[in-house]
């Protein structure tokens, strides 16, 4: 399995509940952080124990503090050691970096309306249930990938002002229809999955993707007061 390169973000910590559930446990917290690292850099579960914890990280913790940090952790039979949020998102990387190679996440295909109809286990409540499963499941959107740094990136609104803090005011003052977080909440959605070469590549792909929610919230609006001219007139 490839190694995955991420971005560390301090805010997403210092705001994470296991942060805050482990107020307590300053060393615990300190492990947590060690081994989200060797995890990330394993991409696999990892061989560790509470010797090793001492051996190869120089953490040495109380019966109290070990059981502590044992709530985070999942063994498997095998007895390696895995943080579920780590192993999931790994899991999502990998399948959204293949989906990204082949240019973006298939999309599922929507059964005919005749199949739904003559389908009697599945009644229109259940419809119902199902689309809005997916609408939720589409809000669970990957990060996109940076080709030349091997870098996944999932909070792309911080990313953005970290990298291009110079060229967003700009931007800001020409495509001034549209929001900053909106324009980054429609790319990952839109292109979620997907691979670019090098941060230039992805800055120019996010300002054509500026450029295009401008231009079309300026013609939704000019639309609208089309529509609604009648209302002020004599």
């Amino acid at each position: 399995m490839s190694q995955l390169g991420y971005t560390w973000y301090p805010k997403d910590w210092f705001t994470s509940n296991t942060r805050k559930r482990l107020k307590r446990f300053p060393l615990v917290r300190y492990a947590m952080r060690e081994l989200y690292d060797l995890m990330y850099m394993e991409s696999e579960p990892i061989e560790m124990n509470r010797e090793y914890l001492i051996d190869d990280l120089d953490i040495e913790l109380s019966d109290e503090e070990y059981s502590k940090l044992m709530e985070y952790i999942e063994v498997s039979t095998d007895g390696k050691w895995w943080i579920p949020s780590i192993k999931r998102r790994i899991s999502k990387a990998e399948t959204a970096r293949e989906n990204g190679k082949k240019g973006g996440r298939p999309k599922t295909q929507e059964p005919s309306k005749k199949t739904q109809e003559e389908n009697p286990n599945n009644p229109p409540s259940e419809r119902e249930r199902e689309s809005k499963r997916e609408r939720e499941s589409k809000r669970e959107i990957e990060g996109v990938f940076l080709i030349q740094e091997n870098v996944e990136i999932i909070d792309l609104k911080n990313y953005m002002n970290e990298k291009f803090m110079l060229q967003i005011p700009n931007w800001k003052k020409i495509y001034s229809n549209v929001g900053f977080k909106t324009v980054c909440d429609s790319f990952k959605m839109e292109n979620g999955g997907k691979e670019y070469q090098d941060n230039n590549h992805l800055r120019n792909a996010i300002n054509q993707h500026w450029k295009y929610l401008n231009e079309k919230n300026k013609k939704s609006v000019k639309e609208t007061r089309s529509k609604n001219s009648h209302l002020f007139s004599a």
